[in-house]
């Protein structure tokens, strides 16, 4: 009988601690050690009015996934504090005032934010309140030409019938629960009554799926034994079309789909023209991804939601009316590869939500994640959920969170569920955080449940100021005390932003444009 063991970590630090730690022990330990879990918060059961109201505004129900979805939302209520998904990350603002979507093209000019969001030798596709844009996207017709026979770009909506693989996955991951819970009980054994399935507690996401119409979903299609030679730079914009009357929100939507052995980069930007200081603006970005045996996907993303690129001549912190909600979907079949990076300093609540299901034997996970919480009551939050299901797995975890204002916030929550049948499974995790400033905040909660018995599984929480040591020795070398602070706190946020740059490219390639302009705003922002 295999045991079921849960390991977490829960850490809660405010400046000024001396490298708090809560690191896993090894598995001879864990195994039998007691299993204990933080009980969750009750949740409320009340129906939220605002999302009733939301509801109403949304388009026809075109597909199954929609419909569903519709109907969770109506039986939801808003997430709160009391909601352990949510307990940090406040939202709570967005009901002050209703949720409107663009009925028509926005008139805001996006030249600015697209000005600064340069990528060298990509394709560029541009979705502005969650629709595509073709005007200021690379022409269909070039991407096409440049991809390999029997791909596909374009909305779902256009794409040929005969791209039924492209229709099954978005029908798959769509209709796919939002977030898994806690495994408990293990896998049943053959022939048992499976427990029921997750609930579909993701509010946002849902939002998402009720909104995003085919019209609306941008794909991406690589036939088996295909590589893009360009990568596909996205660019989400986001803008205040709805005044300081009501929330300005869209829901774009992206799916990729990669046949047997193909091999895509894409690197997503999301960005925001903050005109009207007192307007809310609500971004509920979902990238879903269906990778096929040995296909391999390099993903990247930089969220600076109403933020300036310093290329564009200035690094403002957004207002405090900006929320970024992401959602990342993956779906990997056997000895495939997905890696993601990413990288968030703007939006004064901005959520990233990575879940990656290995749905074949040798699958190869890598996630990691670097956020700057530097402007007043800032929030950053990381959700990533990893299900290992197959022997041979892997997964590689790094998340690192600098806090650099008083009321500022950061937010960690890492799961990772290693099941019966994933035998041989590595797993690693690591969270590491800075805090700058006195009363600046970290949440941040690892979690490994493990049900197999045969895994090597690792995970590590560090919390921390910058080091007296190395100030001394940079100081000691006749560098200056405030440029000593800015090298060691740009170092450790750039060990993450390096890893945007697909392994296999160069200094010299296109990514140097990207992972440059990263680079200069971490350091503006640190400076």
């Amino acid at each position: 009988m295999a045991h079921t063991t849960h390991a977490t970590s829960m850490a809660m630090a405010t400046h000024k601690p001396r490298n708090a730690q809560c690191t896993r022990q090894p598995r001879s330990a864990i195994k039998h050690a007691a299993t204990a879990m933080p009980q969750s918060m009750p949740k409320s059961t009340a129906t939220s009015e605002w999302l009733t109201s939301a509801l109403g505004s949304a388009p026809p129900p075109t597909s199954d996934a929609q419909t569903a979805a519709r109907a969770a939302l109506a039986s939801l209520a808003f997430p709160t504090s009391r909601d352990e998904e949510w307990r940090f990350t406040d939202v709570s603002q967005l009901e002050d005032a209703p949720l409107t979507v663009p009925l028509t093209p926005s008139t805001t000019s996006t030249d600015d934010v697209l000005a600064s969001a340069t990528f060298e030798g990509a394709h560029r596709v541009v979705l502005v309140d969650g629709r595509f844009d073709a005007n200021l996207s690379t022409p269909l017709d070039e991407m096409m030409s440049s991809l390999p026979s029997g791909s596909y770009v374009g909305t779902l909506a256009s794409a040929p019938e005969s791209l039924a693989d492209l229709r099954d996955a978005y029908d798959s991951l769509a209709s796919a629960p939002p977030v898994t819970e806690p495994l408990t009980r293990g896998v049943p054994e053959p022939g048992a009554v499976q427990p029921p399935p997750p609930k579909p507690t993701d509010v946002f996401r849902l939002l998402n799926t009720a909104f995003a119409t085919p019209e609306d979903t941008f794909c991406v299609y690589l036939p088996a034994g295909t590589k893009s030679e360009a990568t596909i730079h996205i660019v989400h914009v986001s803008t205040a079309f709805a005044g300081a009357s009501a929330v300005s929100a869209s829901f774009a939507r992206v799916l990729l789909v990669l046949g047997e052995g193909a091999k895509l980069d894409v690197a997503e930007e999301l960005v925001c023209c903050d005109e009207n200081a007192d307007a809310a603006v609500l971004a509920v970005p979902v990238l879903e991804a269906a990778l096929a045996p040995r296909a391999k996907l390099h993903h990247a993303v930089y969220q600076r939601f109403g933020r300036t690129s310093s290329s564009g001549g200035g690094y403002e912190s957004s207002g405090g009316n900006t929320y970024c909600l992401k959602s990342t979907i993956v779906s990997q079949a056997e000895e495939s590869v997905y890696d993601e990076t990413d990288v968030s300093t703007g939006a004064h609540v901005g959520r990233n939500t990575v879940t990656v299901s290995q749905r074949g034997p040798r699958t190869a996970t890598g996630l990691r994640s670097f956020t700057l919480a530097s402007a007043p009551s800032q929030t950053l939050d990381v959700h990533t959920s990893a299900i290992l299901s197959y022997p041979e797995g892997t997964t590689s975890q790094l998340h690192k969170c600098i806090v650099g204002n008083a009321s500022a916030k950061g937010v960690f929550d890492g799961n990772v569920q290693v099941l019966r049948e994933a035998q041989r499974t590595d797993a690693q995790q690591l969270t590491r955080t800075l805090l700058l400033e006195p009363r600046a905040t970290i949440h941040a909660k690892p979690n490994l449940q493990i049900v197999a018995d045969d895994v090597s599984c690792t995970h590590g929480c560090t919390i921390s100021d910058l080091d007296d040591t190395s100030m001394f020795y940079l100081q000691s070398r006749g560098i200056s005390r405030e440029a000593a602070r800015e090298q060691l706190v740009l170092s450790f946020g750039l060990e993450v932003v390096e890893k945007m740059r697909p392994s296999d490219q160069s200094d010299g390639d296109a990514w140097k444009d990207l992972v440059s302009r990263v680079t200069a705003d971490v350091r503006t922002a640190v400076s």
